[in-house]
């Protein structure tokens, strides 16, 4: 179960008009070597932002396996663009193993995504946002799946209905294939209730 707690491991990056909410890892275990370097956004002309990140205490979190290998690394849900079709979140695997996505899922509760097979390999990090074509606009490099139509046919697409991220508060959940909670995310006035959650949301 995740809390405000191991969430401490998780940092709030804010910067300009987007907000980008980073969770960066309290433990690595001793199995695991540390995961490369992220692929940091570079963010396309905006006025009068240095996008210096301020870094905030965060929530923690308590993961519902000992501890979870495949998490929800980052989460982009209030974006540059108009009705924000480039939200996004990123995964990493820390597992000594790939993991099979096939099957997985991603909700916020409204809205419930499913990833085609992929093999995760160990140490790798994923980006998932709703429109391919704007996420690379913004970031300067292709997200690995698109889950809010088929806006570019090299990026592989996810199928189900699109979550939307509320800028004033939601949850994230991402699930395996049995329908186990893996890891979860609860921020501003989301529901702290939400299942694979404990503790106060995180208020970046």
């Amino acid at each position: 179960m995740s809390s405000k707690t191991e969430w401490l491991r998780r940092a709030s990056l804010v910067a300009a008009a987007a907000v980008i909410v980073t969770f960066s890892l309290a433990y690595q275990p001793a199995a695991h070597a540390p995961p490369p370097a992220a692929r940091k956004p570079t963010k396309t002309p905006v006025p009068t932002s240095t996008s210096t990140p301020t870094f905030l205490p965060s929530p923690t979190s308590t993961a519902s396996q000992d501890p979870a290998s495949l998490l929800i690394y980052a989460l982009y849900y209030d974006t540059y663009t108009s009705n924000e079709p480039e939200e996004a979140f990123e995964l990493i695997n820390l597992d000594s193993s790939a993991v099979d996505l096939s099957g997985w899922q991603a909700t916020d509760g409204e809205g419930t995504v499913t990833f085609p097979s992929f093999s995760f390999q160990p140490g790798q990090r994923i980006w998932v946002t709703k429109t391919a074509t704007t996420f690379r606009s913004e970031f300067g490099f292709s997200p690995d799946f698109e889950y809010g139509g088929n806006s570019d046919a090299s990026v592989a697409d996810m199928t189900g209905t699109a979550p939307t991220f509320a800028n004033s508060g939601d949850e994230f959940q991402l699930l395996d294939a049995s329908n186990a909670v893996v890891d979860a995310g609860v921020w501003r006035g989301g529901d702290t209730a939400r299942a694979g959650w404990s503790g106060a949301a995180i208020n970046p």
